[in-house]
């Protein structure tokens, strides 16, 4: 089976007091302590240049850092999507994962490729990076400038009516809107200057077949 659609987005950004630096290199962001907000709508044109369906799609996206002096500085990561019309199953608005090894902030390290299925979700993250505050104690890790990393990221949501069947593939199911879905992250970074490696633990929906309980993600970012 194929499918092939046809879209037109329109997007807003807003960032107030966001400061950019123009290079030859391009564009840098010099600041990330101001609160920046997304929102989108996609409409899918049925009939247009052999596009089939028609849907609407609304997101919205935010993200805010806070500064703690000493303690580093915590990140608030939030999204949401709502899907108003009945679409295929692969049209599913679907949270950003990540299956490889390699770790992606923002996304989920252990949900499996479309397991958790729902048209309507909230979505937030609440990364700590404590920039050292409790290793520095430590007289041998201090020398090392070892950064320690913490995390939560929940996902809230459920499959409408709308989109509700009995016949879905193995290994995908509807959300339960009773059940959030809950995962934690404790990581350190900076290590060699470029490393860092974090555990992930899942929380909730344990008693799918298949389901990975934990695992070591690694990403490679330079912290100075």
């Amino acid at each position: 089976a194929s499918l092939r659609t046809t879209s037109l987005q329109l997007s807003l950004r807003m960032a107030p007091g966001e400061k950019l630096q123009v290079g030859k290199g391009g564009r840098r962001l010099v600041n990330r302590d101001v609160p920046v907000i997304g929102l989108s709508h996609t409409i899918g044109l049925d009939g247009v240049l052999g596009g089939s369906g028609h849907w609407n799609l609304t997101e919205l996206s935010c993200f805010r850092r806070f500064h703690l002096n000493s303690w580093g500085h915590i990140d608030l990561n939030g999204r949401g999507a709502w899907l108003w019309n009945q679409v295929p199953l692969l049209l599913l608005p679907l949270p950003p994962t990540n299956l490889s090894y390699v770790s992606r902030p923002g996304a989920f390290a252990l949900i499996g490729d479309m397991e958790l299925l729902a048209d309507r979700y909230l979505m937030g993250e609440m990364a700590w990076d404590l920039n050292g505050k409790l290793l520095n104690r430590l007289p041998f890790i201090s020398r090392m400038r070892w950064r320690e990393y913490v995390a939560v990221r929940g996902l809230w949501g459920h499959l409408s009516h709308l989109n509700l069947t009995d016949r879905l593939p193995a290994g995908c199911h509807p959300m339960d809107s009773r059940h959030p879905y809950v995962e934690i992250v404790g990581g350190l970074h900076n290590i060699f200057r470029f490393l860092h490696v974090e555990y992930v633990r899942r929380l909730s929906y344990l008693d799918r077949p298949h389901v990975t309980r934990g695992g070591v993600r690694i990403r490679f970012s330079a912290k100075f």
